[in-house]
């Protein structure tokens, strides 16, 4: 009785002092080893030129964020842009309490060309709490890590952390379906 008394106590103890950490498995964003960050990469086979894909896209670029301001210009090769998007994340506080929260997510965009593909960087991934950005930017790589130092309500965090990463990846997710559709349609009204 005093073994099962002691074992018990023990997993109790170990449970509550090492805790629930966020998994990465939890977290659906994708992890590049080869930057060491959280990014989406992609390379989509489209028959048709280089020339041509940079078109679709930069004007998809432009007409999405209302602006032809790019970091890089460099017409049938690459294409370099910021982007942004908002979400809401709720954490759960106990006790029925729940407050929400909002990020503007900012990341980068980088479109690579070539005859019949082109390639897809979303990296260098942000949480601000404005659109604005006049509040102090956090890498997603910090976010996640943010629980990592707290005592008292660190199961709570890590849920909240999954959650809003979940939310993002969702975004990024459509994002790219908008993207690749975009690239790929065909503007040519021929009613013949």
């Amino acid at each position: 009785m005093k073994n099962t008394l002691f074992a018990s106590i023990l997993i109790l103890i170990s449970t509550t002092a090492f805790g629930f950490t966020v998994k990465e498995n939890e977290i659906l964003i994708p992890f590049d080893s080869t930057s060491n960050s959280y990014a989406y990469i992609g390379v989509v086979e489209f028959d048709s030129s280089a020339n041509y894909l940079y078109q679709k896209s930069k004007q998809w670029l432009i007409d999405k964020y209302l602006n032809n301001n790019f970091d890089l210009d460099n017409p049938k090769e690459k294409l370099i842009k910021k982007g942004s998007f908002d979400i809401v994340s709720t954490m759960n506080a106990g006790m029925g309490v729940k407050f929400p929260y909002n990020y503007t997510v900012n990341f980068s965009i980088v479109l690579e060309f070539k005859d019949g593909r082109y390639k897809y960087t979303l990296s260098n991934i942000k949480l601000s709490q404005n659109a604005e950005g006049t509040t102090t930017e956090q890498s997603i790589e910090n976010f996640i890590l943010s629980s990592d130092e707290m005592g008292l309500g660190k199961r709570k965090m890590e849920k909240f952390i999954v959650q809003t990463c979940n939310l993002i990846h969702e975004e990024f997710t459509q994002f790219i379906k908008e993207m690749n559709s975009a690239i790929q349609s065909n503007n040519n009204k021929n009613d013949w």
